[in-house]
Protein backbone atom coordinates (compact mmCIF):
# COMPACT_ATOMS: atom_id res chain seq x y z
CA UNK A 1 0.00 0.00 0.00
CA UNK A 2 1.49 3.18 -1.63
CA UNK A 3 1.40 6.25 1.16
CA UNK A 4 1.43 8.80 -1.08
CA UNK A 5 1.10 12.96 0.76
CA UNK A 6 1.37 16.51 -0.18
CA UNK A 7 4.16 18.50 1.35
CA UNK A 8 5.28 22.17 1.47
CA UNK A 9 9.12 22.67 0.06
CA UNK A 10 10.00 25.99 0.01
CA UNK A 11 7.64 27.85 -1.81
CA UNK A 12 6.25 24.79 -3.82
CA UNK A 13 4.16 21.81 -2.90
CA UNK A 14 5.47 18.26 -3.98
CA UNK A 15 3.76 15.04 -3.77
CA UNK A 16 5.96 12.09 -2.13
CA UNK A 17 5.48 8.35 -2.05
CA UNK A 18 6.15 8.10 1.66
CA UNK A 19 6.32 4.57 1.58
CA UNK A 20 9.34 4.93 -0.54
CA UNK A 21 11.99 6.62 1.12
CA UNK A 22 9.50 9.63 0.50
CA UNK A 23 10.37 9.54 -3.36
CA UNK A 24 9.51 12.75 -4.82
CA UNK A 25 6.63 11.71 -7.65
CA UNK A 26 5.57 15.78 -8.97
CA UNK A 27 6.43 19.39 -7.85
CA UNK A 28 3.56 22.20 -8.47
CA UNK A 29 4.11 25.82 -7.77
CA UNK A 30 -0.08 26.27 -6.25
CA UNK A 31 -1.54 23.84 -3.59
CA UNK A 32 -4.77 23.95 -5.53
CA UNK A 33 -2.71 22.23 -8.61
CA UNK A 34 -0.78 20.31 -6.37
CA UNK A 35 -4.25 18.44 -4.41
CA UNK A 36 -6.07 17.94 -7.40
CA UNK A 37 -3.14 16.08 -9.06
CA UNK A 38 -2.54 14.33 -6.00
CA UNK A 39 -6.15 12.95 -6.18
CA UNK A 40 -6.03 11.99 -9.40
CA UNK A 41 -3.08 10.23 -8.72
CA UNK A 42 -4.41 8.40 -6.01
CA UNK A 43 -7.20 6.96 -7.96
CA UNK A 44 -5.20 6.07 -10.60
CA UNK A 45 -3.06 3.96 -8.55
CA UNK A 46 -5.87 2.12 -6.90
CA UNK A 47 -6.96 1.07 -10.21
CA UNK A 48 -3.45 0.10 -11.00
CA UNK A 49 -3.33 2.78 -14.11
CA UNK A 50 0.12 3.69 -12.38
CA UNK A 51 2.47 1.60 -11.04
CA UNK A 52 4.45 4.34 -8.08
CA UNK A 53 6.94 1.22 -7.25
CA UNK A 54 7.90 0.87 -10.99
CA UNK A 55 7.35 4.86 -12.66
CA UNK A 56 10.24 5.65 -14.97
CA UNK A 57 11.33 9.45 -16.13
CA UNK A 58 10.57 9.90 -19.82
CA UNK A 59 14.14 11.14 -20.25
CA UNK A 60 16.42 8.75 -18.40
CA UNK A 61 14.29 5.30 -19.97
CA UNK A 62 14.60 7.12 -23.89
CA UNK A 63 18.61 6.71 -23.42
CA UNK A 64 17.80 3.43 -22.30
CA UNK A 65 16.11 2.34 -25.14
CA UNK A 66 18.66 4.20 -27.66
CA UNK A 67 21.20 1.66 -26.25
CA UNK A 68 19.23 -1.10 -26.43
CA UNK A 69 17.98 -0.44 -30.30
CA UNK A 70 22.19 -0.39 -30.20
CA UNK A 71 22.52 -3.24 -28.60
CA UNK A 72 19.62 -5.54 -30.02
CA UNK A 73 21.46 -4.40 -33.93
CA UNK A 74 24.35 -6.13 -32.93
CA UNK A 75 22.58 -9.73 -32.66
CA UNK A 76 22.07 -9.53 -36.17
CA UNK A 77 18.79 -10.42 -38.45
CA UNK A 78 17.27 -7.17 -40.12
CA UNK A 79 17.89 -4.66 -37.75
CA UNK A 80 20.78 -2.93 -38.98
CA UNK A 81 22.55 -0.06 -36.70
CA UNK A 82 22.01 2.02 -39.79
CA UNK A 83 18.61 2.73 -39.04
CA UNK A 84 18.85 2.50 -34.97
CA UNK A 85 21.48 5.32 -34.60
CA UNK A 86 18.97 7.85 -35.34
CA UNK A 87 17.47 7.59 -31.97
CA UNK A 88 20.83 8.18 -29.86
CA UNK A 89 21.47 10.81 -32.49
CA UNK A 90 18.15 12.44 -31.25
CA UNK A 91 19.09 12.44 -28.04
CA UNK A 92 22.63 14.06 -28.54
CA UNK A 93 21.68 16.60 -30.36
CA UNK A 94 18.33 17.98 -30.05
CA UNK A 95 16.65 15.88 -26.85
CA UNK A 96 18.92 16.15 -24.47
CA UNK A 97 18.11 19.47 -23.33
CA UNK A 98 14.52 19.70 -24.61
CA UNK A 99 12.61 15.98 -23.69
CA UNK A 100 10.10 17.01 -21.34
CA UNK A 101 10.99 15.86 -17.72
CA UNK A 102 8.25 13.90 -16.43
CA UNK A 103 7.26 10.30 -15.47
CA UNK A 104 5.93 8.11 -18.30
CA UNK A 105 2.78 8.07 -17.27
CA UNK A 106 2.32 11.80 -17.01
CA UNK A 107 3.37 12.23 -20.69
CA UNK A 108 0.49 14.18 -22.30
CA UNK A 109 -0.22 15.65 -25.79
CA UNK A 110 0.83 19.16 -24.48
CA UNK A 111 4.19 17.51 -23.47
CA UNK A 112 4.49 16.90 -27.08
CA UNK A 113 3.31 20.38 -28.16
CA UNK A 114 6.11 22.10 -26.33
CA UNK A 115 8.71 19.81 -27.30
CA UNK A 116 8.12 20.73 -30.47
CA UNK A 117 8.31 24.49 -29.97
CA UNK A 118 11.64 24.13 -28.11
CA UNK A 119 13.01 22.54 -30.88
CA UNK A 120 11.97 25.27 -33.17
CA UNK A 121 13.41 27.48 -30.86
CA UNK A 122 16.76 26.08 -29.33
CA UNK A 123 17.68 24.46 -31.96
CA UNK A 124 16.69 26.08 -35.08
CA UNK A 125 15.52 22.36 -36.38
CA UNK A 126 13.95 22.37 -39.81
CA UNK A 127 10.31 20.77 -39.67
CA UNK A 128 10.98 17.57 -41.32
CA UNK A 129 13.71 17.01 -38.70
CA UNK A 130 11.44 17.85 -35.96
CA UNK A 131 8.43 15.47 -37.76
CA UNK A 132 11.20 12.20 -38.02
CA UNK A 133 11.73 13.12 -33.95
CA UNK A 134 8.05 13.00 -33.17
CA UNK A 135 7.79 9.69 -35.06
CA UNK A 136 10.63 8.36 -32.90
CA UNK A 137 9.21 9.14 -30.08
CA UNK A 138 6.20 7.88 -31.24
CA UNK A 139 8.04 4.32 -31.97
CA UNK A 140 9.59 4.64 -28.55
CA UNK A 141 5.97 4.71 -26.68
CA UNK A 142 5.03 1.61 -28.61
CA UNK A 143 8.05 -0.14 -27.40
CA UNK A 144 7.21 0.75 -23.82
CA UNK A 145 3.33 -0.59 -24.52
CA UNK A 146 5.09 -3.93 -25.62
CA UNK A 147 7.41 -4.19 -22.90
CA UNK A 148 4.16 -3.38 -20.59
CA UNK A 149 6.29 -1.04 -19.08
CA UNK A 150 2.79 1.39 -19.86
CA UNK A 151 -0.43 -0.17 -20.65
CA UNK A 152 -1.36 2.67 -22.79
CA UNK A 153 -0.18 6.38 -23.65
CA UNK A 154 -2.03 9.14 -25.39
CA UNK A 155 0.75 10.21 -27.55
CA UNK A 156 0.32 7.93 -30.02
CA UNK A 157 -3.20 10.36 -30.83
CA UNK A 158 -0.51 13.37 -31.40
CA UNK A 159 -1.16 14.14 -34.80
CA UNK A 160 0.36 17.01 -37.04
CA UNK A 161 -3.20 17.79 -38.82
CA UNK A 162 -4.17 18.21 -35.21
CA UNK A 163 -1.39 20.94 -35.01
CA UNK A 164 -1.42 23.32 -38.19
CA UNK A 165 -0.10 26.10 -35.97
CA UNK A 166 3.18 23.93 -35.91
CA UNK A 167 3.80 23.58 -39.79
CA UNK A 168 5.76 25.99 -40.99
CA UNK A 169 4.14 27.96 -43.82
CA UNK A 170 6.91 27.56 -46.39
CA UNK A 171 7.36 23.42 -45.39
CA UNK A 172 6.96 22.38 -49.24
CA UNK A 173 10.01 24.75 -49.98
CA UNK A 174 12.07 23.31 -47.19
CA UNK A 175 12.58 19.83 -48.90
CA UNK A 176 13.37 21.10 -52.46
CA UNK A 177 16.85 20.69 -53.99
CA UNK A 178 18.31 21.52 -57.15
CA UNK A 179 20.48 18.94 -58.60
CA UNK A 180 23.08 20.45 -60.56
CA UNK A 181 23.76 18.10 -63.50
CA UNK A 182 27.23 18.29 -65.20
CA UNK A 183 26.79 19.45 -69.06
CA UNK A 184 27.85 17.37 -71.89
CA UNK A 185 30.86 19.40 -72.83
CA UNK A 186 31.89 19.02 -68.74
CA UNK A 187 31.66 14.65 -69.10
CA UNK A 188 34.00 14.68 -72.12
CA UNK A 189 36.28 16.83 -70.50
CA UNK A 190 35.96 14.29 -67.84
CA UNK A 191 36.65 11.23 -69.89
CA UNK A 192 38.99 12.23 -71.70
CA UNK A 193 41.25 13.46 -68.67
CA UNK A 194 40.62 9.83 -66.90
CA UNK A 195 42.05 8.13 -70.22
CA UNK A 196 44.50 10.60 -70.63
CA UNK A 197 46.06 9.55 -67.41
CA UNK A 198 44.92 6.37 -66.77
CA UNK A 199 48.45 5.02 -66.56
CA UNK A 200 50.03 7.40 -64.29
CA UNK A 201 49.47 5.67 -61.16
CA UNK A 202 47.28 2.93 -59.49
CA UNK A 203 45.04 5.74 -58.60
CA UNK A 204 44.39 6.97 -62.24
CA UNK A 205 43.80 3.92 -63.16
CA UNK A 206 41.43 3.34 -60.07
CA UNK A 207 39.40 6.26 -60.94
CA UNK A 208 39.13 5.14 -64.57
CA UNK A 209 37.45 2.02 -63.68
CA UNK A 210 35.43 3.11 -61.24
CA UNK A 211 33.94 6.37 -63.42
CA UNK A 212 33.56 3.51 -66.15
CA UNK A 213 31.87 0.77 -63.99
CA UNK A 214 29.88 3.03 -62.95
CA UNK A 215 28.61 4.96 -66.26
CA UNK A 216 27.95 1.16 -67.79
CA UNK A 217 26.16 -0.51 -65.30
CA UNK A 218 24.24 2.01 -63.86
CA UNK A 219 24.95 0.82 -60.33
CA UNK A 220 24.34 2.83 -57.02
CA UNK A 221 28.44 3.60 -55.67
CA UNK A 222 27.18 1.12 -52.71
CA UNK A 223 26.37 -1.87 -55.10
CA UNK A 224 29.12 -1.03 -57.13
CA UNK A 225 31.92 -1.69 -54.31
CA UNK A 226 29.56 -4.43 -52.63
CA UNK A 227 30.34 -6.60 -55.57
CA UNK A 228 32.09 -9.84 -55.02
CA UNK A 229 34.26 -11.79 -58.01
CA UNK A 230 32.07 -14.82 -57.54
CA UNK A 231 28.84 -12.48 -58.89
CA UNK A 232 30.84 -11.21 -62.45
CA UNK A 233 30.60 -13.46 -65.25
CA UNK A 234 32.98 -12.92 -68.10
CA UNK A 235 31.61 -15.43 -70.19
CA UNK A 236 27.81 -14.56 -70.28
CA UNK A 237 28.76 -11.34 -69.92
CA UNK A 238 26.75 -10.25 -66.79
CA UNK A 239 27.30 -8.90 -63.07
CA UNK A 240 24.68 -10.33 -60.31
CA UNK A 241 23.65 -7.54 -57.61
CA UNK A 242 22.64 -9.63 -54.35
CA UNK A 243 24.40 -6.77 -51.53
CA UNK A 244 25.82 -3.41 -50.91
CA UNK A 245 28.80 -1.83 -48.75
CA UNK A 246 26.80 -0.14 -45.71
CA UNK A 247 29.22 3.14 -45.74
CA UNK A 248 28.06 3.99 -42.14
CA UNK A 249 28.76 0.04 -40.72
CA UNK A 250 31.67 -0.20 -42.76
CA UNK A 251 31.59 -3.04 -44.19
CA UNK A 252 29.38 -5.77 -46.69
CA UNK A 253 25.69 -6.48 -46.37
CA UNK A 254 24.51 -9.94 -48.30
CA UNK A 255 21.33 -7.82 -49.16
CA UNK A 256 20.43 -5.05 -51.06
CA UNK A 257 17.99 -1.81 -50.64
CA UNK A 258 14.57 -4.19 -51.54
CA UNK A 259 13.89 -7.54 -53.05
CA UNK A 260 13.81 -5.63 -56.24
CA UNK A 261 17.51 -4.58 -56.21
CA UNK A 262 18.61 -8.16 -56.67
CA UNK A 263 19.13 -8.03 -60.12
CA UNK A 264 22.06 -9.72 -63.27
CA UNK A 265 23.83 -6.60 -65.08
CA UNK A 266 24.57 -6.90 -68.47
CA UNK A 267 28.27 -6.07 -69.39
CA UNK A 268 28.64 -3.96 -72.32
CA UNK A 269 30.95 -5.15 -75.16
CA UNK A 270 32.64 -1.12 -74.90
CA UNK A 271 32.86 -2.15 -70.97
CA UNK A 272 34.54 -5.73 -71.15
CA UNK A 273 38.07 -4.57 -72.25
CA UNK A 274 38.18 -2.36 -68.96
CA UNK A 275 36.41 -5.04 -66.68
CA UNK A 276 39.06 -7.80 -68.16
CA UNK A 277 42.01 -6.00 -66.96
CA UNK A 278 40.37 -4.18 -63.83
CA UNK A 279 39.37 -7.28 -61.61
CA UNK A 280 42.59 -7.78 -61.27
CA UNK A 281 44.30 -4.26 -60.66
CA UNK A 282 41.41 -3.25 -58.38
CA UNK A 283 41.94 -6.77 -56.52
CA UNK A 284 45.98 -5.44 -56.48
CA UNK A 285 45.10 -2.10 -54.85
CA UNK A 286 42.61 -2.69 -52.16
CA UNK A 287 44.95 -5.38 -50.92
CA UNK A 288 47.58 -2.86 -51.19
CA UNK A 289 45.40 -0.21 -49.29
CA UNK A 290 43.80 -2.47 -46.33
CA UNK A 291 47.58 -3.37 -46.01
CA UNK A 292 48.93 -0.20 -45.24
CA UNK A 293 45.74 1.14 -43.01
CA UNK A 294 46.93 -1.92 -40.63
CA UNK A 295 50.75 -1.10 -41.17
CA UNK A 296 51.52 -4.90 -41.69
CA UNK A 297 52.43 -4.68 -45.43
CA UNK A 298 56.05 -6.14 -46.16
CA UNK A 299 57.79 -3.44 -48.06
CA UNK A 300 59.41 -5.83 -50.51
CA UNK A 301 55.41 -8.13 -50.82
CA UNK A 302 53.82 -4.26 -51.55
CA UNK A 303 56.48 -3.55 -54.28
CA UNK A 304 55.60 -6.74 -55.58
CA UNK A 305 52.17 -5.96 -55.84
CA UNK A 306 52.89 -2.08 -56.82
CA UNK A 307 54.93 -3.68 -59.97
CA UNK A 308 51.78 -5.94 -60.55
CA UNK A 309 49.65 -3.32 -60.41
CA UNK A 310 51.80 -1.72 -62.95
CA UNK A 311 51.74 -4.23 -65.51
CA UNK A 312 48.19 -4.06 -65.07
CA UNK A 313 47.80 -0.88 -66.01
CA UNK A 314 50.04 -1.14 -68.93
CA UNK A 315 47.36 -3.93 -70.41
CA UNK A 316 44.87 -1.59 -70.10
CA UNK A 317 46.02 0.71 -72.57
Amino acid sequence: MNDIRLCKRGSNFVIQDWSNERKQIAKYSTKTAARAALKKLIADVATKKVVLDDRHKVRELFQKYAAKRLEDADTGGKLSKEGVRRYDAYWSNYLHDTMPDVYLDELRNKHIEDLVKELYKKHKATYRTVWNIVSAIHTFIRWCIDEDIIEQSPILLWRWDNHQHLIPQDVNLEKSKKTALISQDQCQNLIDNLMANKNKDWLSSFKVMIIASLAFTGLRLSELIGITYDKIDIGNQQIFIDGRYDFREGYRKNRTKNQGSNRPIDIVDEFLPLLNGGCSLIKAILVIIFFQQQEELDQSLKKKLEIQSGKLMLKMD
